[in-house]
């Protein structure tokens, strides 16, 4: 049985197995978060990265996906969090070229559900470098500006990963 190279270190993954579980399993969604780019409210504490992702919420009544941005947090201390966001919800009288292309642009966005696993990429083009992360999607309220919380996976959970990309490497 060959041992797939893969590195851990808290949520972060790495390793050339690692990577290719996370990005060609199928099995982990992923979003992208271009640490080169500009951001909005950086001064405010909070960074809107340009990724874009779809929460999936069932009730008993509905069934519902709705667009948000994948948000950096830091807390007084300076305490990394992620979380989804999305903007208020509306209706508009007027339905033309710009609303065709944004629904076909976010048609295919991967899906995340409550306690779905989510690879967060943090890739830098300029400087050649990665963090790849591993979190789990919180509870989700497409009502709300705050869709998702990302928890980050624990150090059980990630063996658990590990664990699976041995068996993936080796099927």
């Amino acid at each position: 049985m060959f041992k797939a190279d893969v590195k851990v270190i808290g949520n972060v993954i790495s390793g050339r197995q690692g990577v290719a579980y996370v990005f060609n399993s199928g099995k982990i969604k992923s979003v992208i978060a271009d640490i080169d780019a500009e951001q909005e409210y950086a001064d405010r504490g909070y960074c809107r990265w340009k990724d874009v992702i779809k929460v999936h919420k069932d009730t008993t009544r509905y069934s519902l996906e709705k667009v948000g941005s994948l948000v950096e947090e830091l807390d007084e201390n300076k305490n990394v969090s992620w979380k989804i966001t999305g903007g208020g919800s509306c209706l508009s009288a007027s339905f033309g070229f710009e609303d065709v292309l944004e629904d076909a642009i976010n048609a295919n966005l991967p899906t995340v559900s409550t306690d779905d696993i989510l690879a967060v990429a943090q890739i830098s083009k300029k400087s050649k470098i990665y963090l790849i992360s591993l979190f789990k999607v919180g509870s989700i309220d497409i009502n709300c500006q705050v869709m998702a919380r990302l928890t980050p996976l624990t150090d059980e959970e990630m063996k658990e990963v590990v664990a699976k990309i041995n068996r993936w490497v080796n099927a």
